[in-house]
């Protein structure tokens, strides 16, 4: 029999936890919770949050041995998190709602379930609390800022992307329409909980597959600096994403913060440099985070060099979602036409921004006597032209 703690303070709360990192929970551990509960006086707010949160989880769990699932008592502690959450950290609040979601999911509410999630999602995307070091279980937070940070984008020439260049906006989609079935790993591992949760303990979480609707994401390409290398010259971009060279490339300058957002509505967007990895463990703590989740790639995208902007917005249940430039503080610098662009088409954009006369266009030869490296080389009075350029864009970038 496991000898009972006799002073139900901080620094015992811990030790009980620790001791139970490697275990499953149990009556015992459900018995001591009860206690600090009745010694919930001695405990600061983050001994209370752990409190009433792993209570929560234990009376909606449904394999405890000793412990009737009891799903109302379940929103019963929820509620106490709430009470006493507002203060701590973002990623605090992430978890208490994905728990609740799970809670109103198993008792069939529907409305409640969706809202916890969108919750979940709205906190844990732009949290950016997570410490900045090195080692198995931590990482760096992929929020980004940029500062004049010149950002490309490869299109093709169609209305959407020709209605974005008229109207001055962005149009960001859902990750669920890329073209590489395995981005984001976020749709993977949604697919994963669904399949367990019907399983284990049969029921659907058809409202965490709707909150996550609400997420959209636009793809950017930055350039190599370091490697003098510019990334309108990366010749697989405009293979892959400008209609084989005759669609074009769009510079905008971007001057962005770390956004809070709207809370009260719960809308933001934030920036995101993507990873690449060769496989993606989904026990590791750095995947159990959706940003994390958002922008990470197969290694085999490393080329593209990608940032992405993630937004949020719990009323957007479109396939896409339009965010005016001024928005996010960013504008269009200049547009590069692909080597086998065609003449009307230039024209038509040239036309779009006549009145812009702060915009510059590069055109590049199609000459199939050249070699790879040649195709995307500036002439020498387009070279003074891109340094004058980037000398208004010199970009400061820190995460």
């Amino acid at each position: 029999m496991q000898k009972m703690i006799r002073d139900y303070n901080d620094d015992s709360l811990n030790r009980l936890q620790e001791s139970y990192k490697v275990k499953e929970i149990d009556l015992y551990f459900i018995n001591e919770l009860l206690m600090f509960e009745l010694n919930i006086g001695n405990l600061n707010e983050d001994s209370k949050y752990s409190v009433y949160s792993l209570l929560m989880r234990a009376f909606s769990f449904d394999d405890i041995v000793g412990i009737n699932q009891d799903l109302h008592k379940a929103l019963f502690y929820a509620e106490k998190t709430k009470n006493i959450i507002e203060n701590l950290p973002d990623a605090n609040h992430a978890d208490l709602f994905f728990e609740l979601a799970h809670v109103y999911a198993k008792i069939g509410d529907i409305e409640n379930s969706e809202t916890s999630f969108n919750e979940h999602i709205y906190y844990n995307i732009k949290d950016s609390s997570y410490p900045l070091v090195i080692g198995i279980n931590k990482y760096k937070p992929k929020i980004s800022e940029f500062s004049n940070m010149p950002l490309y984008s490869f299109r093709s020439i169609h209305r959407h992307s020709i209605s974005d260049l008229i109207k001055e906006e962005l149009t960001l989609a859902d990750p669920a329409l890329f073209n590489d079935p395995f981005d984001t790993p976020l749709l993977s591992l949604i697919e994963q909980r669904k399949q367990k949760a019907n399983e284990k303990s049969n029921y659907f979480i058809i409202p965490q597959f709707n909150a996550y609707k609400h997420v959209k994401v636009r793809c950017f390409v930055k350039d190599k600096i370091e490697e003098n290398n510019m990334a309108f010259q990366n010749l697989l971009m405009w293979s892959h994403y400008a209609d084989s060279h005759k669609g074009i490339c769009i510079r905008y300058k971007f001057n962005h913060k770390k956004n809070e957002g709207d809370k009260e509505k719960h809308i933001f967007s934030n920036w995101y440099i993507v990873d690449y990895e060769e496989n993606i463990d989904f026990k590791s703590s750095k995947y159990q985070e959706m940003k994390s989740l958002l922008a990470t790639k197969n290694k085999c995208w490393e080329y593209e060099n990608e940032v992405r902007l993630i937004h949020f917005d719990p009323e957007c249940r479109n396939d896409f979602k339009q965010i005016p430039l001024k928005e996010i503080d960013s504008k269009v610098e200049a547009i590069f036409f692909g080597c086998k662009c065609p003449e009307n088409d230039k024209k038509t954009i040239k036309e779009i921004f006549k009145n812009q006369k702060d915009i510059e266009f590069f055109e590049f030869n199609n000459n199939p006597k050249g070699l790879w490296s040649e195709i995307y080389k500036l002439k020498p009075e387009d070279e003074i032209r891109f340094q004058k350029l980037s000398s208004l864009s010199k970009a400061t970038f820190r995460q």
